[in-house]
């Protein structure tokens, strides 16, 4: 009696095991397109104050930021979706 119980139980525990995928390769990450423009350090913009709006992608959310002035937007080109004149609305 003892025998049939503990069958029972390991096939009950074997029923329950999750169907294991086999792994079919490295896992490739692909390279993160860094949000800054490349050199923004370095260029010089003058001070006057027309700012822009400009709503980008930062990783799979849009983001709005509102600059001073287009100069001082210092975003990557492949991230910018839209850029207005003026502030971004709150």
């Amino acid at each position: 009696m003892k025998t049939w119980w503990m069958m029972a139980a390991l096939l009950l525990l074997a029923a329950c095991q999750r169907e294991r995928r086999p792994f079919d390769g490295p896992l490739v990450m692909a390279a993160k397109t860094p949000l800054e423009s490349p050199g923004c350090a370095a260029r010089s913009c003058p001070e006057g104050h027309d700012p822009v709006c400009v709503t980008f992608d930062a990783g799979g959310r849009r983001q709005r930021l509102t600059f001073v002035n287009a100069c001082h937007m210092c975003i990557a080109p492949e991230h910018i979706v839209s850029m207005q004149a003026g502030e971004c609305p709150r």
